[in-house]
């Protein structure tokens, strides 16, 4: 019977501490994230803060609650095994340690698989990070502190409680299911298959169209739907990786007669690369006289959240989505920097004079629109 009563302890203790733990962890990254954004001048008043944090232990502490739990599951249950041979003293920092050591792990390997740059923006300084380790480290010390003989911390009945406050506040408002549209509504017919990663369509006056694969290729389809075999050649260089790669494909409001294309892509290498936007004529199944018309700036690391989108306005200038490349968010707020923005150009790349922040100081003047994070969508 007492060893019943002690592994129910041991269970409960140790859900609590998971559930303060996931807790702190997502109220720390929260604050964390506004703080930069107030770095950069951003107004971040108390109602916007309650109810980014709100949102957060309803959106994020799930998923980190999965990433967490399984770390902090191995690293207390290493910790409980190397306590057996340290003394009484060292059972707290023991288990503190091995909550942040595994949380540290976890966030490496996640890291290294995600294609995201950072998993949890919090975490991408030092401080950041020391400040997500320091809940984890709280969070095996109040383990070890529950678990104590005697029983040095709350009461079972007291355990109880406490999780279940715990667990109302962080997940108990999780949204419900979505239900989207029937496929019944549609009528669904592939026209053509053998493509990689599709991820644009321009349609050809003359019928067929061109398609970009995001591994850098762009190809032909005729009037009747079959695929070319061979890719057109003269593509400039793509950078193809993760999100990375061949973007949209645009014609010319005057194709008929320029027979010009557009072409958005991710250009450079992992450690240094942008957005870009190339135009070359189509000759047949080449692109010739092609040039480099726009490279967002600055270069950024990682394959994340590009943009790419094309969209002509009525008066012949050209749209391009940006993204904010993940990491670098807040830099979506920040006029010096292409980074999460709508550019607006001409079609040779120049800036056309009536764009909103030409003649600004600190301003970059192709930028058009600010704040987005990753426009894939768009349409006049």
């Amino acid at each position: 019977m007492a060893g019943r009563q002690l592994t129910k302890r041991n269970v409960i203790s140790f859900l609590v501490a998971l559930a303060v733990g996931v807790i702190l962890g997502t109220v720390v990254q929260t604050q964390l994230n506004l703080w930069a954004l107030q770095a950069m001048g951003v107004a971040v008043g108390l109602d916007a803060r309650i109810s980014a944090t709100g949102h957060d232990l309803v959106s994020f502490a799930p998923l980190y609650l999965l990433l967490f739990g399984l770390s902090f599951l191995i690293s207390q249950g290493a910790a409980a095994v190397v306590s057996r041979f340290v003394g009484r003293g060292l059972r707290v920092p023991l288990f503190g340690l091995a909550g942040a050591s595994g949380l540290w792990v976890a966030l490496v390997l996640v890291n290294a698989l995600a294609p995201m740059p950072t998993l949890i923006a919090a975490t991408r300084t030092g401080g950041g990070l020391l400040a997500m380790l320091l809940t984890a480290a709280f969070a095996g010390a109040l383990f070890a502190r529950l678990t104590a003989r005697p029983a040095t911390g709350i009461s079972s009945h007291a355990s109880g409680t406490l999780l279940a406050f715990c667990l109302a506040v962080g997940l108990g408002a999780l949204p419900g299911p979505t239900q989207a549209q029937s496929l019944s509504d549609y009528t669904v017919e592939t026209l053509t298959s053998g493509l990689e990663h599709p991820w644009s369509l321009a349609f050809l006056p003359g019928g067929g169209a061109l398609v970009t694969e995001r591994a850098g290729r762009l190809r032909m389809i005729s009037e009747e739907w079959e695929l070319g075999q061979a890719p057109i050649t003269g593509v400039p260089p793509v950078f193809n990786d993760a999100q990375a790669g061949l973007f949209d494909v645009l014609l010319s409001p005057d194709f008929e007669n320029n027979q010009l294309v557009f072409l958005a892509y991710s250009c450079g290498t992992a450690s240094a690369n942008h957005l870009c936007v190339a135009r070359g004529q189509l000759q047949a199944e080449a692109l010739t006289e092609v040039v480099e018309i726009f490279r967002a700036k600055p270069a950024k690391e990682g394959s994340a959240h590009y943009g790419g989108r094309m969209a002509w306005l009525p008066d012949g200038t050209l749209i391009v989505t940006l993204g904010d490349g993940f990491d670098y968010r807040e830099q979506a707020q920040n006029l010096s920097s292409h980074l999460g923005k709508i550019v607006r150009l001409n079609p040779d790349g120049s800036v056309p004079a009536d764009n909103p922040f030409v003649g600004r100081e600190g301003a970059l003047p192709e930028i058009y629109s600010y704040g987005h994070r990753n426009v894939q969508g768009l349409v006049f």
